[in-house]
């Protein structure tokens, strides 16, 4: 009874995050669109500093190879490097995690390897 009901308050408490993360998404892309804006800025540190203190992360996949545990893959990009192949290439959508639960995958390109083509 007691590991339902841990169950079911984490439920919850990822419920309110994933609505904080939309919040979070569209006041960053509101950033871009208007630069030096310090209410913006203000209230997108204090969404990034409580989900901080509550241990929710965002995940770091630029460059790293994909996972499919933490990304979903949108696209891929043909590489002619061997090292790069299904490692991540761009970011499209953020991923984050709330203590061991994965809240939402980050959105990624990927590259694959054209062994094919030729360095130049």
């Amino acid at each position: 009874m007691e590991i339902e009901k841990k169950r079911e308050h984490a439920k919850g408490e990822i419920d309110i995050i994933t609505q904080f993360i939309i919040i979070l998404d569209d006041l960053e892309q509101a950033e871009q669109h208007m630069r030096n804006n310090q209410g913006l800025d203000l209230i997108t540190k204090k969404i990034k500093s409580i989900f901080n203190k509550l241990n929710v992360r965002k995940l770091n996949v630029l460059d790293k190879k994909y996972d499919p545990r933490t990304c979903e893959v949108v696209s891929t990009i043909k590489t002619t490097k061997k090292d790069k192949d299904e490692h991540v290439a761009q970011v499209l959508g953020k991923g984050y995690t709330y203590n061991e639960y994965l809240i939402r995958p980050a959105m990624v390109i990927v590259y694959k390897f054209d062994g094919e083509r030729k360095e130049s």
